[in-house]
């Protein structure tokens, strides 16, 4: 899970590494995707997800022309594989915003249902979560997420 979101946030331009937990990541990326479906007109927004996304030019033209905030949902779903496991651009975001969510849950089954049809094992402690003292969510090698107060 924090894979797709590292790689969603590159969709917008956002490196986590500038951020301090994963909650405020995904709350970041959050707010650029409202931004772009507020204003899927602006045309240099467009061209720089379209660039991020390796679109040729006919299709950035056509995204700009039609100023459809679900053909570059589609897109960006398309390009982070979410089209695959069955999940929305949406349920990443708020699986990011809360691991413990129905959404987080959602997307853990469909990434365990995959990694069972390759024939893979999940990498001991990767993606487990952590909550700190203070109520962020942080990437925790360690062990699984504390429990909620």
């Amino acid at each position: 899970m924090i894979r797709l979101l590292e790689r969603a946030g590159a969709v917008f331009g956002l490196d986590r590494s500038r951020y301090a937990s994963l909650t405020d990541f995904a709350s970041a990326i959050k707010a650029e995707f409202n931004a772009l479906l507020a204003k899927p007109a602006d045309e240099e927004k467009v061209v720089a997800i379209g660039k991020r996304l390796s679109l040729d030019a006919d299709t950035v033209a056509l995204l700009k022309q039609q100023k459809d905030p679900k053909m570059i949902v589609d897109l960006i779903e398309k390009h982070l594989g979410l089209d695959q496991l069955g999940v929305s651009f949406a349920t990443l975001l708020n699986a990011g915003l809360d691991p413990r969510s129905a959404e987080a849950e959602t997307l853990r089954k469909a990434l365990e249902a995959v990694r069972e049809r390759n024939g893979e094992t999940a990498p001991a402690g990767r993606g487990a979560i952590r909550r700190d003292r203070d109520g962020t969510y942080a990437p925790d090698a360690a062990g699984p997420a504390e429990p909620r107060p």
